[in-house]
């Protein structure tokens, strides 16, 4: 038999509001990443858009910008999950 500490738990991750507020925090977090490793100007070029299927898709509007996040792709993923560990994160998606 569960406990209620687990169906609690289960329930909260099957809510839209919560997966769509730890979207949000996915995304804010990995810009600030993106800040934090590539300066302001990155910015200008890429961003963190949504989440979706384990999937964090950033926007580029610049390949030489894609290529860089890609260098450090499994950090950055790393670096995210850490921070929200509830992201569990597997790749990145670049759109242009």
């Amino acid at each position: 038999m569960n406990s209620m500490l687990d169906i609690l738990n289960s329930r909260q991750n099957q809510s839209a509001l919560v997966r769509g507020v730890t979207a949000a925090m996915i995304v804010t977090a990995a810009n600030e990443i993106l800040l934090k490793r590539f300066g302001k100007e990155i910015l200008e070029h890429a961003s963190a858009a949504y989440v979706r299927n384990e999937t964090l898709c950033i926007a580029c509007l610049s390949s030489i910008a894609a290529q860089e996040i890609k260098l450090i792709e499994q950090n950055f993923l790393d670096e995210l999950n850490r921070e929200i560990p509830r992201a569990n994160l597997k790749k990145i998606r670049y759109l242009s």
